[in-house]
């Protein structure tokens, strides 16, 4: 009788348990990070230089908005030109 009470103890732990699990994650996939990139302008300059080479250099101003509750870290940006 005593092994059948631990048991039902135990068991009804490791239900209480997972619910807590499942509202945490519940709560991390309504609140998970977002974010927003956005480019605000595109700067074109081209001439010549003292030495006579033809130049162009491009600026762009990238704005990344943090959406979500959940702080969020930029670590690397990466600019690809095609």
């Amino acid at each position: 009788m005593a092994d059948n009470l631990a048991r039902i103890i135990a068991g009804a732990g490791a239900l209480g348990t997972a619910a807590n699990m499942l509202v945490a994650y519940a709560n991390y996939r309504r609140t998970r990070p977002r974010v927003q990139v956005d480019i605000l302008s595109t700067v074109i300059l081209a001439g010549e230089t003292e030495d006579g080479r033809f130049v162009t250099r491009q600026h762009l101003r990238v704005r990344v908005r943090n959406l979500g509750g959940t702080a969020v870290k930029l670590d690397r940006f990466e600019l690809v030109l095609w």
